[in-house]
């Protein structure tokens, strides 16, 4: 893992659009050499924000790592282990700035390779039928994406949570191009939720919610073609700080979600239950949302 970790940085850090933009709007544009001074300087206060946002692990670092990880069978005591390899000698890395032909060498300070290291979460296994589903349902390109969500998700592996995912990744891997933001969204709401809640009841309460929410943003649009926000504000109206489209695909990723687990979508106001197929003719709607509860 140590080995894995140092290969990684001897390849380089590529700084992504968003950190440069933020170097630059917070330090007027540093050249190479004052960006590395900047690195080299411990009585400087930037120097440690700036470390945390450069070695702040993407994605793509993730996956790079996610096998050794999975392979490792990490336990307590073993993160300082891996951190006491990475230090003897010290830890170099190469900084790749965008637009810039060199790269910078840099020295990582024990403190940002630590930050480094506990962000990757070495010790959270994921639960052995999730890698199996995954193995089983994900398509190749997607499959370390889905498993080092999982180990950044906070929702809780309970039985129930497991089974609910299981079944959805062999319903709907690969159907979407927005797949891997449908399981983030999924797995965001799985921590939200109280772990004794029905599944079903709880995302169909989220969309309930979200609609309200979109239906007030229409309202409110209503009113300000009759009147201006000043008199609006002046008989106590607020207007709804939410992105319409968002929600909308919210809602939208909460119908999916209830079809291919559950082979239904609740409906909103007075529309019918839809029911639609999925693959396992044998399937029982009403057994699994009972047994999902």
């Amino acid at each position: 893992m140590a080995e894995s970790v140092r290969r990684l940085f001897r390849e380089g850090i590529r700084l992504n659009g968003a950190a440069w933009h933020f170097i630059n709007s917070t330090f007027c544009h540093p050249s190479m050499k004052a960006l590395e001074n900047l690195l080299s300087d411990e009585n400087n206060p930037e120097r440690e924000p700036l470390f945390e946002l450069i070695f702040f692990p993407d994605i793509a670092q993730q996956a790079a790592l996610e096998d050794e990880i999975s392979e490792g069978g990490f336990a307590d005591g073993d993160e300082a282990r891996v951190l006491s390899q990475l230090t003897r000698p010290p830890l170099e890395a190469r900084l790749i700035v965008p637009g810039e032909p060199d790269f910078l060498a840099i020295r990582v300070p024990e403190w940002a390779t630590a930050a480094f290291l506990a962000r990757l979460h070495i010790g959270k296994p994921v639960d052995a039928r999730l890698t199996e589903a995954i193995d089983r349902f994900v398509p190749d390109t997607l499959r370390l994406g889905i498993r080092v969500g999982l180990r950044n998700a906070r929702f809780a592996q309970t039985d129930k949570n497991v089974r609910f995912l299981c079944h959805f990744f062999k319903e709907s891997a690969g159907l979407w191009d927005d797949f891997l933001a449908v399981v983030d969204y999924l797995t965001a709401f799985l921590d939200e939720i109280e772990d004794g809640m029905n599944i079903y009841k709880a995302l169909s309460h989220r969309k309930r919610m979200l609609f309200r929410r979109l239906e007030e943003a229409r309202r409110f649009e209503k009113q300000l073609e009759r009147h201006n926000i000043e008199t609006l504000m002046l008989q106590g109206a607020r207007p709804p700080h939410i992105d319409k489209d968002q929600v909308r695909w919210k809602m939208a990723a909460i119908d999916r979600i209830s079809q291919t687990v559950f082979g239904r979508i609740e409906p909103l106001g007075d529309d019918p239950v839809e029911l639609v197929r999925i693959s396992d003719d044998s399937f029982d709607i009403e057994d699994m949302i009972r047994s999902l509860s």
